[in-house]
């Protein structure tokens, strides 16, 4: 396979990077609503191919998934 000289490789964490930061949510959406858990607690989510944390989002248990 042959590329354009002006062809630019864009790598996969480039292309997964948000341009617009108000779209990354560190909440769960229950019912039209974003909440964190009753709890509070969170954990992180990692890209499996960098290893790089790319947030933290609620720990839901099972008394978040009652009121939900």
């Amino acid at each position: 396979m042959s590329l354009a000289a002006n062809t630019k490789i864009i790598t996969q964490t480039e292309h997964a990077k948000l341009t617009d930061a108000s779209l990354f949510r560190s909440q769960a959406y229950v019912d039209g609503t974003w909440i964190d858990s009753a709890s509070r607690a969170t954990f992180k989510v990692t890209d499996p191919g960098t290893r790089e944390t790319l947030g933290h989002v609620p720990d839901m248990d099972a008394s978040d998934v009652q009121s939900a």
